[in-house]
């Protein structure tokens, strides 16, 4: 049988990312000790489920043929507004879902800005990006915020569980919850982009 190597090289462009990630993982477990322990993969997949949010959206937005620069100042004042909340004696469920809606407004506003005022999506995103992180800024006087987790007294063990807590699988196999939400919104997204006439 011949090699095609037109479509071998083909196929080596379309999955070059994997590729790469695959080779990079396994040159880390070669060089680089306690890479490989259940410790370290899992607390890498804890860190990894916020960007992968992040990146379901932004994925939505591109194959629209669109772009968002904003994404990560809407995400870290919109974070900043959850904390504020919570430092000032909110119930944490709370004011997660009110900083939920908060991110869903920021971005309407660059929405708005692209739909209906005609503006470049690129251009758009550059403004409200430069305005998010201005307003974060002034929020926080450009400093970290501390002492979150002695706030959050009410709903304590929802603050907790979403950001440090594992499911425990028989009795052994903790799976961050970070990183079942990842795969809970993976499912959605993948069935909107092939199971429904919108996606496809």
């Amino acid at each position: 049988m011949r090699l095609d190597t037109k479509k071998l090289g083909a196929k080596i462009s379309e999955y070059a990312v994997f590729i790469a990630l695959v080779l990079l993982v396994v040159a880390m477990m070669i060089f680089a000790d306690g890479f490989a322990t259940s410790s370290n993969l899992l607390n890498l997949l804890r860190q990894a489920a916020f960007n992968g949010l992040i990146a379901f959206g932004m994925t939505l937005v591109i194959l629209s043929d669109g772009i968002d620069l904003s994404v990560g100042s809407v995400f870290a004042l919109a974070a900043i507004i959850c904390a504020e909340l919570i430092m000032g004696g909110m119930n944490t469920v709370l004011a997660v879902l009110i900083s939920l809606v908060a991110g869903t407004a920021l971005g309407l506003v660059s929405g708005f800005l692209v739909a209906k005022c005609r503006l470049q999506a690129f251009i758009a995103t550059l403004i409200t990006m430069t305005a998010y992180r201005g307003v974060a800024y002034i929020i926080t006087d450009g400093r970290p915020i501390s002492r979150l987790a002695e706030s959050a007294t009410s709903g304590d063990f929802f603050f907790k569980a979403m950001g440090k807590g594992n499911l425990l699988i028989f009795e052994t196999i903790k799976i961050p919850i970070p990183a079942l939400i990842l795969i809970l919104a993976f499912v959605v997204v993948w069935f909107i982009l092939t199971k429904t006439t919108f996606g496809r």
